[in-house]
């Protein structure tokens, strides 16, 4: 009887060991801070972006800021420089009425859409702009655009976008004394590679 005790109780202590060392291993276990595994420094609640990029097929060289308007819908504003020599180039067939060299200004405003959410993947916009160059103003439509942005590091990105519209401007030209007026288009394809870091 008394052999029979001590086993139960032996087997009690051993079953009260055993959860006390349970217990202690899963607080131990929950209590870690797991918040690093989660934490992505931020980048899921950045809203804004600011971004330089290049055009390396119409010379332009400007600075973005974009602002998430909601999950999937973006705004993008830019201001830069456009290469005179670059555009002369471009449209070495049939010339802007432009200075041969220099640096002239470019302003766009775009409405992204993203495939998937801001910041990240594939995206479609629409992307007006207006370009100052020899004191003449030329209004650039690009109907449609496609670009792919994503994160490279922390909160640094990268983003590369394509598309295709038309260039507008008034040209004034003189036939027999008398000034006429007109306005010419040019076929577009706008090209941007860019880099920036949100917040």
């Amino acid at each position: 009887m008394n052999k029979q005790r001590l086993i139960s109780a032996y087997n009690t202590i051993y079953k009260i060991g055993l959860l006390l060392i349970l217990l202690s291993a899963q607080s131990t276990v929950f209590s870690q801070d797991i918040s690093k595994y989660l934490d992505d420094g931020g980048f899921s609640s950045s809203t804004k972006i600011i971004k330089i990029g290049f055009d390396p097929i119409n010379g332009e060289l400007p600075l973005y800021f974009e602002h998430a308007l909601g999950k999937h819908i973006s705004l993008e504003w830019s201001a830069g420089l456009v290469s005179l020599q670059r555009q002369n180039w471009l449209y070495s067939n049939n010339p802007l009425p432009i200075a041969s060299t220099g640096l002239e200004y470019t302003f766009s405003c775009s409405m992204k859409i993203y495939l998937e959410s801001f910041p990240e993947r594939m995206y479609i916009a629409f992307r007006p702009g207006l370009s100052i160059m020899s004191g003449k103003l030329f209004t650039d439509i690009a109907a449609f655009n496609y670009g792919y942005q994503r994160p490279i590091h922390g909160k640094w990105l990268i983003d590369a976008e394509i598309g295709i519209g038309v260039r507008r401007f008034k040209n004034t030209t003189m036939f027999g004394g008398i000034d006429y007026t007109d306005t010419e288009s040019r076929f577009l394809i706008p090209v941007s590679i860019k880099t920036g870091y949100m917040f």
